[in-house]
């Protein structure tokens, strides 16, 4: 995937999540996400999850949890890194 493409992506899951910021199903954030976190954009990957992760409806979402614990570890932040994978593990049990 050339550069542009990926700028192109990131704005289109941007707007994806302004149209649907008051759905409890969308998952645009969650790929964008995912995307920044591939191109090792840790700290923005961050900054996009955090709100969804804060929003207590979001709980039952094993994924995110998954991601997040993902995304914490690679910032370093091994305690949260470490309750975000016991959410996994608490929700795979459901």
């Amino acid at each position: 995937m050339e550069r542009w493409q990926i700028s192109e992506a990131i704005d289109a899951f941007s707007i994806a999540i302004e149209l649907t910021s008051d759905s409890y199903y969308s998952r645009s954030p969650i790929y964008l996400a995912e995307l920044l976190f591939e191109l090792g954009e840790f700290e923005e990957s961050e900054r996009v999850i955090r709100p969804i992760e804060e929003d207590k409806r979001n709980e039952g979402f094993d994924e995110l949890w998954l991601l997040l614990g993902n995304i914490l570890e690679k910032l370093n932040k091994d305690e949260e890194a470490k309750e975000a994978f016991q959410k996994v593990k608490y929700m795979s049990r459901k």
